[in-house]
């Protein structure tokens, strides 16, 4: 039986379409698989590890190649020979995950929904530290705070330092009205708004040093005659007092364990002329205070 000429055209044509079809599939990268995976956790911390394993995808050949786009952003943030992972984010948020394989053939597949991986704020770490010296009343005293945020920056210290009063920044400074025990706390806040647990330590405020002052009976005196002079030093507890000393100016220094019950004391000048008398008082804290004044003694 004869062919027609136009069958044997369109015979031709239908094998050329097959033959064309199947180079297009191919030459496109069109794959069948399946590009699937699981992780560890779909919820973390930041700087927390999670393990993606692809190892359940599927193509029509051998997978050659992992591209992972791990913030959904449709660029490749790591590539990979293997099918499993690790990951690790550094800030908060909500982050749709996508795999793409590549087969030996070239034959790329997507993965088609998102997996979702939720990143929670690693609130900050707040620390006291070390006071340097005594705290005592009515003196500054200069507290030092540390923190460390690792997903991004301190913005805001929050002190309470147990008197009723509180402060700001790392290194406020701040003077007890009196002595006694108290309970100093920090707060830290970052940036995201997170806060660090509250720590704390205890503070013993010691008395107030002493605040050397004295007066004479009138600033002038004959010689041969006593002048009496008045010890009026500021001190919160006399009894923490260990050393008072007088140098009257002519030679004389006379020293005392303590305060006098009434706080007199007698010095007579032999020779007129004029005296620089100073009042040392020392505390059982090494604390010392002086001050000094001027007599006139006449002939």
């Amino acid at each position: 039986m004869k062919r027609s000429r136009l069958g044997v055209l369109v015979g031709v044509l239908l094998f050329g379409a097959q033959i064309v079809a199947g180079i297009s599939l191919a030459s496109f990268g069109v794959s069948t698989g399946e590009a699937l995976f699981v992780a560890s956790v779909t919820a973390v911390r930041t700087n927390e590890a999670v393990l993606f394993d692809a190892s359940s995808s599927r193509s029509g050949s051998s997978v050659v190649l992992y591209e992972w786009d791990f913030d959904g952003d449709g660029a490749p943030d790591a590539v990979a020979g293997t099918p499993t992972i690790v990951h690790v984010y550094k800030d908060d948020g909500l982050f749709a995950v996508r795999l793409r394989i590549v087969d030996e053939a070239g034959l790329v597949t997507t993965s088609s929904l998102p997996f979702t991986i939720a990143v929670a704020n690693r609130p900050p770490v707040a620390a006291v530290g070390t006071l340097e010296g005594m705290a005592r009343a009515q003196i500054p005293v200069q507290f030092t705070g540390t923190a460390s945020d690792g997903d991004g920056a301190v913005l805001a210290w929050a002190w309470g330092f147990g008197d009723g009063s509180g402060g700001e920044g790392p290194d406020p400074i701040h003077t007890y009205a009196s002595p006694g025990a108290y309970m100093v706390r920090l707060t830290v806040t970052d940036d995201d708004g997170a806060t660090s647990e509250t720590v704390s330590t205890a503070l013993l405020v010691e008395d107030a040093p002493p605040s050397a002052a004295f007066t004479s009976h009138d600033g002038s005196a004959d010689s041969g005659l006593a002048v009496w002079f008045v010890d009026t030093t500021a001190i919160s507890n006399p009894t923490n007092v260990i050393h008072v000393g007088w140098d009257f100016g002519d030679g004389v220094y006379r020293a005392a364990g303590g305060p006098s019950a009434d706080g007199v004391y007698v010095h007579i000048y032999e020779s007129p002329g004029e005296y620089l008398v100073t009042l040392y008082v020392i505390d059982k804290f090494g604390a010392m205070s002086t001050i000094s004044q001027t007599v006139w003694i006449r002939s």
